[in-house]
């Protein structure tokens, strides 16, 4: 394990935008001493949100907005969540177009096109947590780099053979590598909703 990444990958939105429940120190900075470390969270596993509303989305607006002075300019979810989102407009769909005859009941979701939010577009990805909905006002994050990217070459080879001993077969690998972190520097500017009611369907990648 200490030669894999494990527990060395850049932190990911769970820790940036959190109130201490999942990264009780973000980058040597303590969240309950120092309270603009953290963020806004409506919800949680024990008492979750529930069915997503337009109300509750504004709740984690305003205090963003009243806390930290935050201005969202960007949502990040699931597809499941996205589904959710959806759902609110459901009933006041008007299937109306060019020909009456051919109703579509789609959104342009379907072809991979964000949605919005208050003009707020709705970033999804198949990576996000389930049942959460984040709220980033992305002038906070930050990306700090020290290597963007190479092959690893410690040894004066980059090129490696598959297998040990007598076992080396005609095949050879490579790894390559990126030293970087992610930092919030306002997390208080920034909101989480957690456990929203959503319907997951299981993928499984060949």
């Amino acid at each position: 394990i200490s030669g894999t990444s494990y527990a060395k990958e850049p932190m990911g939105l769970r820790g940036l935008i959190d109130d201490g429940t999942y990264v009780a120190t973000l980058h040597g900075v303590n969240r309950t001493t120092y309270p603009i470390f953290a963020s806004t969270i409506i919800g949680s596993a024990s008492v979750p949100v529930g069915a997503l509303s337009a109300d509750v989305i504004m709740r984690g607006l305003d205090v963003a907005e009243q806390r930290g002075g935050g201005n969202i300019d960007l949502f990040a979810c699931h597809h499941a969540v996205r589904r959710a989102y959806l759902q609110l407009m459901n009933d006041d769909r008007r299937y109306v177009g060019g020909d009456l005859s051919a109703p579509d009941a789609g959104t342009k979701a379907a072809k991979g096109r964000n949605m919005t939010f208050g003009g707020i577009e709705i970033e999804v990805d198949k990576y996000a947590d389930y049942d959460v909905f984040y709220g980033i006002d992305t002038s906070t994050l930050v990306r700090f780099v020290e290597v963007p990217g190479e092959w690893i070459n410690d040894d004066g080879a980059i090129l490696r053979p598959v297998g040990v001993g007598a076992t080396f077969t005609d095949e050879w690998e490579a790894a390559y590598r990126i030293w970087q972190n992610f930092h919030n520097e306002y997390p208080n500017k920034s909101f989480k909703l957690e456990g929203v009611t959503s319907t997951k369907v299981v993928v499984h990648v060949d």
